[in-house]
């Protein structure tokens, strides 16, 4: 089950906050082709399945568990899925000094 959270005065869940066109826009502008890894500093690879571990996918700074805005830009970092995957809702040093 998907983490439910509060935001423009309603709860919405982290799979609604990926599924708007807003969310995408911001990945695509936060994890560009040639990006490094927040986490682990090494390249990110596109082209991959969803899931891959060394694929794409965008990390919040401050996980949204812990009231991290979930379209602030700011907050916004590309990871590899597997090195977000495994950070959970922490917040990194790597991360906090993106």
């Amino acid at each position: 089950m998907a983490t439910r959270y509060q935001a423009a005065g309603r709860v919405i869940d982290s799979r609604q906050i990926r599924s708007t066109r807003r969310w995408r826009s911001l990945a695509r502008q936060v994890c560009t082709p040639g990006s490094l890894c927040a986490k682990c500093y090494e390249p990110i690879v596109f082209g991959l399945r969803p899931s891959h571990p060394l694929g794409p996918s965008v990390d919040h700074v401050i996980p949204l568990e812990r009231g991290g805005d979930p379209f602030d830009l700011a907050n916004l970092v590309p990871m590899h899925f597997g090195c977000n995957s495994s950070k959970g809702a922490k917040i990194s040093r790597q991360s906090a000094s993106w």
